[in-house]
């Protein structure tokens, strides 16, 4: 038994479009910040596809992406997929999606924690080698 694979070329540009507008309203309420061409954008709909030069396999590859990104449905899988389409010339703006702000604070917080930690456990381990047994009379 075979799986249908929506490929025609206005099925592709149907899903797209539906992918779209669900990166927009994920991104909307996780506040991620959505860069065309440099300037922060608050919906994605009216970017437009070019898939007239794809052959029947890079429209299949195309379809299992987008299932893919429909399924995952995060910043890391929009992330690659919008470069996938970038990259396969399917669209012609330079999109990217951000972490918001909030976000990017926490994860930059995150790392001065984990430095200072490991930091902390080296000078720890000065102070045993060096303490070794002196106290112990």
């Amino acid at each position: 038994m075979e799986t249908q694979v929506r490929i025609t070329v206005e099925e592709l540009n149907q899903d797209l479009k539906g992918l779209f507008q669900k990166m927009t309203s994920l991104s909307i309420d996780k506040k991620y910040v959505m860069k065309v061409d440099n300037e922060e954008q608050t919906h994605l709909e009216f970017v437009e596809f070019k898939l007239e030069h794809l052959t029947q396999s890079g429209r299949k590859k195309l379809a299992r992406r987008i299932r893919h990104a429909n399924k995952k449905s995060g910043y890391r899988a929009f992330s690659s997929f919008i470069s996938m389409l970038k990259s396969r010339d399917i669209i012609r703006h330079n999109i990217k999606i951000e972490l918001s702000l909030k976000e990017k604070t926490i994860q930059l917080y995150r790392k001065e924690y984990v430095k200072s930690k490991n930091e902390a456990e080296v000078l720890r381990l000065k102070y045993v080698t060096e303490k070794g047994d002196f106290y112990k009379s």
